[in-house]
């Protein structure tokens, strides 16, 4: 799967799920995971972390603000 493909996903869940979003893509993750879908279990995982960008409120260390 692609970035973009991740992020379209996360974007998804959170118009679709609000704040249980990341819920829901962990759950997506778990199922992935217990059936062998390493590639499937990994975009999850990324879809999690996008999910968690969204969210950011305030920068990371060292990241330039527009």
């Amino acid at each position: 799967m692609s970035y973009r493909d991740v992020w379209r996903m996360a974007h998804q869940l959170v118009l679709d799920h609000c704040d249980d979003a990341g819920l829901h893509a962990a759950m997506s993750a778990d199922k992935a995971l217990a059936k062998g879908h390493v590639v499937g279990y990994r975009f999850w995982r990324d879809v999690m972390d996008a999910i968690a960008d969204m969210r950011r409120t305030v920068p990371v260390a060292g990241e330039r603000l527009n």
